[in-house]
């Protein structure tokens, strides 16, 4: 597998599938993060407005808001990659709060 490449539109494991269908998320990147596998998805589908992308990394939770769904998708597929985030969960959730990050870019380097 190509490094910082997500494994997109992979079946998620039983466990994983049943905590996303209790959120009614839906899985748009998985990828095997140092042993286990690291997983991004959207929470009911939001995909209008400013998206807020929850990142975890064991018990740390870092979030930032997206001016649109498809920069928050950018930023969760690559939040879980090691050779980027390494992160082992980021999920998008609709949002009200102000727009930290206009792109995906702007989050990564923290512009």
């Amino acid at each position: 597998m190509e490094v910082g490449k997500a494994i997109v539109d992979q079946s998620p494991t039983s466990s994983e599938k049943q905590r996303l269908t209790k959120s009614g998320g839906t899985l748009i990147a998985q990828q095997e993060l140092n042993g286990a596998q690291a997983i991004s998805y959207v929470d009911k589908a939001t995909t209008k407005g400013a998206c807020l992308v929850i990142f975890r990394r064991g018990e740390l939770t870092e979030d930032a808001v997206f001016a649109n769904y498809l920069q928050a998708k950018i930023a969760a597929t690559w939040a879980i990659s090691p050779a980027i985030g390494g992160y082992n969960e980021a999920s998008i959730h609709p949002s009200e709060q102000d727009v930290y990050f206009a792109t995906a870019e702007d989050w990564l380097f923290q512009i």
